[in-house]
Protein backbone atom coordinates (compact mmCIF):
# COMPACT_ATOMS: atom_id res chain seq x y z
CA UNK A 1 0.00 0.00 0.00
CA UNK A 2 1.78 3.40 -1.20
CA UNK A 3 1.26 5.90 1.32
CA UNK A 4 1.38 10.01 0.62
CA UNK A 5 2.43 13.13 2.43
CA UNK A 6 3.09 16.38 2.09
CA UNK A 7 5.89 18.07 3.15
CA UNK A 8 6.38 21.68 2.41
CA UNK A 9 10.52 21.89 2.15
CA UNK A 10 12.69 25.21 1.66
CA UNK A 11 13.44 25.83 -2.28
CA UNK A 12 17.16 25.55 -1.67
CA UNK A 13 16.54 21.97 -1.64
CA UNK A 14 14.56 21.86 -5.08
CA UNK A 15 17.38 22.58 -8.25
CA UNK A 16 20.11 19.75 -7.62
CA UNK A 17 18.03 17.18 -5.21
CA UNK A 18 18.87 13.44 -5.71
CA UNK A 19 15.91 10.80 -5.78
CA UNK A 20 16.12 7.34 -5.67
CA UNK A 21 12.81 5.54 -6.52
CA UNK A 22 12.18 1.83 -5.20
CA UNK A 23 10.16 -0.43 -7.31
CA UNK A 24 10.07 -2.12 -3.89
CA UNK A 25 7.30 -0.42 -3.10
CA UNK A 26 4.96 -2.17 -4.91
CA UNK A 27 5.08 -4.73 -7.62
CA UNK A 28 2.38 -3.54 -10.23
CA UNK A 29 4.12 0.11 -10.03
CA UNK A 30 4.63 0.93 -13.93
CA UNK A 31 8.18 3.23 -13.38
CA UNK A 32 11.10 4.20 -15.92
CA UNK A 33 14.45 4.12 -14.56
CA UNK A 34 15.04 7.03 -12.82
CA UNK A 35 18.43 7.28 -11.49
CA UNK A 36 20.30 10.70 -9.88
CA UNK A 37 19.57 13.40 -12.07
CA UNK A 38 19.61 16.98 -12.00
CA UNK A 39 15.83 18.25 -13.86
CA UNK A 40 16.17 21.03 -16.11
CA UNK A 41 12.50 19.91 -17.71
CA UNK A 42 8.97 18.34 -16.64
CA UNK A 43 9.07 14.78 -16.15
CA UNK A 44 5.87 12.33 -16.00
CA UNK A 45 5.95 9.18 -14.34
CA UNK A 46 2.60 7.38 -14.53
CA UNK A 47 1.50 4.70 -11.88
CA UNK A 48 -0.49 1.79 -12.91
CA UNK A 49 -3.82 1.54 -11.53
CA UNK A 50 -2.51 4.72 -8.87
CA UNK A 51 -2.09 8.16 -10.13
CA UNK A 52 0.27 10.53 -12.26
CA UNK A 53 2.78 12.84 -10.63
CA UNK A 54 4.99 15.71 -11.98
CA UNK A 55 8.32 16.45 -11.63
CA UNK A 56 9.68 20.15 -12.69
CA UNK A 57 11.85 23.02 -11.41
CA UNK A 58 10.15 25.60 -13.24
CA UNK A 59 8.24 26.59 -10.00
CA UNK A 60 10.61 24.66 -7.68
CA UNK A 61 8.29 21.69 -7.19
CA UNK A 62 9.03 17.92 -6.85
CA UNK A 63 6.87 15.37 -6.21
CA UNK A 64 9.06 12.46 -5.21
CA UNK A 65 8.17 8.99 -4.43
CA UNK A 66 10.81 7.02 -2.00
CA UNK A 67 13.26 9.34 -1.26
CA UNK A 68 16.35 8.26 0.14
CA UNK A 69 15.91 10.73 3.58
CA UNK A 70 20.24 10.83 3.73
CA UNK A 71 20.22 12.79 0.33
CA UNK A 72 17.99 16.29 2.11
CA UNK A 73 20.03 18.13 4.07
CA UNK A 74 18.15 19.00 7.48
CA UNK A 75 15.48 15.90 6.15
CA UNK A 76 11.82 15.42 7.75
CA UNK A 77 10.81 12.10 8.96
CA UNK A 78 10.53 10.05 5.91
CA UNK A 79 9.50 6.49 5.59
CA UNK A 80 9.95 4.39 2.07
CA UNK A 81 6.90 4.98 0.07
CA UNK A 82 5.46 8.25 1.14
CA UNK A 83 5.38 10.78 -1.73
CA UNK A 84 7.51 14.52 -1.22
CA UNK A 85 6.19 17.80 -2.35
CA UNK A 86 8.29 20.91 -2.66
CA UNK A 87 6.31 22.96 -2.86
CA UNK A 88 6.39 26.32 -5.03
CA UNK A 89 6.55 29.89 -3.02
CA UNK A 90 5.68 33.39 -4.57
CA UNK A 91 8.86 35.73 -4.50
CA UNK A 92 7.13 38.37 -2.94
CA UNK A 93 4.44 38.15 0.37
CA UNK A 94 2.95 40.81 1.38
CA UNK A 95 0.71 41.88 4.54
CA UNK A 96 -1.59 44.48 5.68
CA UNK A 97 -1.27 45.40 9.03
CA UNK A 98 -4.22 46.75 10.96
CA UNK A 99 -7.04 43.95 10.96
CA UNK A 100 -4.44 41.14 9.46
CA UNK A 101 -1.27 41.45 11.38
CA UNK A 102 -2.76 42.54 14.76
CA UNK A 103 -6.34 44.18 16.29
CA UNK A 104 -7.43 46.05 16.91
CA UNK A 105 -6.96 48.86 13.87
CA UNK A 106 -4.50 52.09 15.50
CA UNK A 107 -7.36 54.37 14.83
CA UNK A 108 -9.32 52.56 17.29
CA UNK A 109 -7.07 53.19 20.02
CA UNK A 110 -7.31 56.97 19.56
CA UNK A 111 -7.17 58.73 23.09
CA UNK A 112 -4.55 56.12 23.92
CA UNK A 113 -1.87 54.81 21.69
CA UNK A 114 1.79 54.67 22.41
CA UNK A 115 3.62 54.22 24.36
CA UNK A 116 3.27 50.64 24.24
CA UNK A 117 4.21 48.10 26.73
CA UNK A 118 4.42 44.53 25.72
CA UNK A 119 2.16 42.48 28.35
CA UNK A 120 4.05 40.14 30.92
CA UNK A 121 4.65 36.71 29.06
CA UNK A 122 4.80 33.20 30.80
CA UNK A 123 6.20 29.87 29.65
CA UNK A 124 8.94 31.95 28.01
CA UNK A 125 6.14 32.67 25.52
CA UNK A 126 7.22 35.31 22.11
CA UNK A 127 5.46 38.61 23.14
CA UNK A 128 2.28 38.54 21.45
CA UNK A 129 0.35 41.37 23.42
CA UNK A 130 0.43 44.79 23.97
CA UNK A 131 -1.10 47.74 25.80
CA UNK A 132 -1.42 50.96 24.94
CA UNK A 133 -1.46 54.28 27.24
CA UNK A 134 -4.53 53.94 28.36
CA UNK A 135 -4.75 49.83 29.00
CA UNK A 136 -6.08 49.27 25.06
CA UNK A 137 -4.86 45.73 24.31
CA UNK A 138 -3.46 44.99 20.82
CA UNK A 139 -2.99 41.31 20.17
CA UNK A 140 -1.72 39.21 17.35
CA UNK A 141 -3.58 37.22 15.27
CA UNK A 142 -4.15 33.96 13.72
CA UNK A 143 -0.83 32.33 13.41
CA UNK A 144 1.02 35.47 11.91
CA UNK A 145 4.10 35.31 14.35
CA UNK A 146 4.41 31.09 13.16
CA UNK A 147 3.95 32.18 9.36
CA UNK A 148 6.63 34.96 9.23
CA UNK A 149 9.52 32.66 11.00
CA UNK A 150 8.57 30.04 7.99
CA UNK A 151 8.39 32.84 5.02
CA UNK A 152 11.82 34.04 6.68
CA UNK A 153 13.09 30.51 6.01
CA UNK A 154 12.49 30.53 2.86
CA UNK A 155 14.85 31.38 0.30
CA UNK A 156 14.66 34.22 -2.24
CA UNK A 157 11.25 35.18 -0.45
CA UNK A 158 10.64 38.56 0.25
CA UNK A 159 8.56 39.78 3.25
CA UNK A 160 6.27 43.22 2.69
CA UNK A 161 4.29 44.96 4.54
CA UNK A 162 1.36 46.51 2.85
CA UNK A 163 -0.59 49.41 5.31
CA UNK A 164 -2.22 52.42 4.84
CA UNK A 165 -3.08 52.69 8.70
CA UNK A 166 -4.05 55.83 9.98
CA UNK A 167 -1.34 55.72 12.62
CA UNK A 168 2.46 54.89 11.01
CA UNK A 169 4.54 55.69 14.07
CA UNK A 170 2.33 53.93 16.65
CA UNK A 171 2.76 50.36 13.64
CA UNK A 172 6.63 51.30 13.67
CA UNK A 173 6.21 51.05 17.58
CA UNK A 174 3.79 47.86 17.53
CA UNK A 175 6.57 46.27 15.25
CA UNK A 176 9.28 46.78 17.12
CA UNK A 177 7.77 45.15 20.14
CA UNK A 178 5.92 42.01 18.57
CA UNK A 179 7.91 38.87 18.49
CA UNK A 180 7.66 35.95 15.29
CA UNK A 181 7.28 32.42 17.33
CA UNK A 182 11.23 32.48 17.76
CA UNK A 183 11.27 35.44 19.69
CA UNK A 184 12.31 38.01 16.30
CA UNK A 185 11.29 41.39 16.32
CA UNK A 186 8.18 41.83 13.41
CA UNK A 187 10.44 44.86 12.23
CA UNK A 188 13.64 42.78 11.34
CA UNK A 189 11.17 40.79 8.96
CA UNK A 190 11.24 43.68 6.38
CA UNK A 191 14.20 45.90 4.91
CA UNK A 192 13.26 49.42 3.85
CA UNK A 193 11.98 48.34 0.72
CA UNK A 194 9.76 46.00 1.81
CA UNK A 195 8.07 48.33 3.92
CA UNK A 196 5.08 49.95 2.42
CA UNK A 197 3.00 52.14 5.15
CA UNK A 198 1.78 55.11 4.06
CA UNK A 199 -2.08 56.15 3.38
CA UNK A 200 -2.66 55.86 -0.18
CA UNK A 201 -4.83 53.10 -2.75
CA UNK A 202 -2.82 50.20 -1.87
CA UNK A 203 -2.03 50.27 -5.90
CA UNK A 204 0.34 52.37 -5.08
CA UNK A 205 1.95 49.95 -2.25
CA UNK A 206 2.21 47.34 -5.34
CA UNK A 207 3.64 50.03 -7.59
CA UNK A 208 6.41 51.06 -5.33
CA UNK A 209 7.45 47.20 -4.08
CA UNK A 210 7.89 46.60 -8.25
CA UNK A 211 9.90 49.61 -8.13
CA UNK A 212 11.92 48.21 -5.72
CA UNK A 213 12.05 44.49 -6.75
CA UNK A 214 12.30 44.86 -10.61
CA UNK A 215 12.81 41.34 -10.66
CA UNK A 216 9.90 40.30 -9.13
CA UNK A 217 6.34 40.18 -10.96
CA UNK A 218 3.20 40.71 -9.98
CA UNK A 219 2.11 37.07 -11.01
CA UNK A 220 4.46 36.00 -8.13
CA UNK A 221 3.51 38.19 -5.35
CA UNK A 222 0.74 37.20 -2.99
CA UNK A 223 -0.64 39.86 -0.62
CA UNK A 224 -3.15 38.92 2.87
CA UNK A 225 -5.69 41.96 3.40
CA UNK A 226 -9.08 41.82 5.50
CA UNK A 227 -10.72 44.38 3.77
CA UNK A 228 -12.08 43.55 0.65
CA UNK A 229 -11.76 46.92 -1.06
CA UNK A 230 -8.02 46.68 -0.98
CA UNK A 231 -8.15 42.69 -2.34
CA UNK A 232 -10.11 43.86 -5.21
CA UNK A 233 -7.83 46.94 -5.95
CA UNK A 234 -4.74 44.87 -5.95
CA UNK A 235 -5.76 41.77 -7.83
CA UNK A 236 -6.53 44.45 -11.09
CA UNK A 237 -2.87 44.70 -10.99
CA UNK A 238 -2.30 40.81 -11.14
CA UNK A 239 -0.87 39.94 -7.80
CA UNK A 240 -2.82 37.09 -6.04
CA UNK A 241 -4.93 38.52 -2.88
CA UNK A 242 -6.60 36.51 -0.35
CA UNK A 243 -8.96 38.03 2.38
CA UNK A 244 -8.61 37.49 5.83
CA UNK A 245 -11.55 38.60 7.63
CA UNK A 246 -10.61 37.26 11.18
CA UNK A 247 -6.62 38.19 10.33
CA UNK A 248 -3.60 35.67 9.79
CA UNK A 249 -5.82 32.61 10.26
CA UNK A 250 -3.11 29.60 8.96
CA UNK A 251 -6.17 28.03 7.14
CA UNK A 252 -6.27 31.06 5.17
CA UNK A 253 -2.75 31.37 4.51
CA UNK A 254 -2.56 28.48 3.39
CA UNK A 255 -5.64 28.11 1.05
CA UNK A 256 -4.27 31.03 -0.56
CA UNK A 257 -0.74 29.62 -1.03
CA UNK A 258 -2.90 26.62 -3.31
CA UNK A 259 -5.06 29.09 -5.10
CA UNK A 260 -1.80 30.83 -5.70
CA UNK A 261 0.16 27.57 -6.77
CA UNK A 262 -3.15 26.45 -9.01
CA UNK A 263 -2.36 29.87 -11.22
CA UNK A 264 0.96 29.17 -12.06
CA UNK A 265 0.24 25.45 -13.74
CA UNK A 266 -2.39 27.43 -16.06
Amino acid sequence: MLSFRKVALSSRVAPKIVILIFLKIQKDLLLPPAPSANFTKPHVFRLHYCFEFEISTKFHSLYHIDIAPDDLPNPPNISSGSIIMILPMPKLVAFDLDGTVWAPDMYMLWGGGAPFTPQNTYNNNNINKLMDKSNQPVRLLGDVANILDELEATENCVISWVSCTDEPAWADDCLDLFESGKKKKLSTFVDLAGKQIFKANKKEHFQKLKKNFPAIQYSEMIFYDNELYNINNVNNLGVHSVHTPEGMQREIYEQGLDEWRAKQTK
